[in-house]
């Protein structure tokens, strides 16, 4: 049941970054979304598994790394551009 659950809420994330394309926050918001559900996937997974919790850690090490550089890009975009419109930056 967790596993459909999981699909369904990584779809939702995956149809949002599709629909809401046009600003840069708010595809950041449904990457960081859809990487919360991989993490709870394979929390989910890996919670049964003796000893396979450093798998979840290097998991949320570089979805951290992939926050902060996404962040950074879009403060570096707002302060060049003034706005986080895909159209007016491209």
């Amino acid at each position: 049941m967790e596993i459909w659950l999981c699909l369904y809420f990584y779809l939702c994330g995956l149809v949002s970054l599709i629909i809401k394309s046009d600003h840069v926050l708010l595809m950041l918001m449904s990457l960081e979304f859809m990487s919360v559900v991989v993490f709870l996937f394979l929390f989910c997974c890996c919670g049964m598994m003796v000893g396979q919790f450093y798998l979840i850690l290097f998991f949320l090490v570089i979805v951290v790394c992939e926050g902060v550089l996404g962040l950074s890009l879009l403060v570096g975009v707002v302060r060049s551009f003034g706005n986080d419109m895909i159209y007016c930056v491209l």
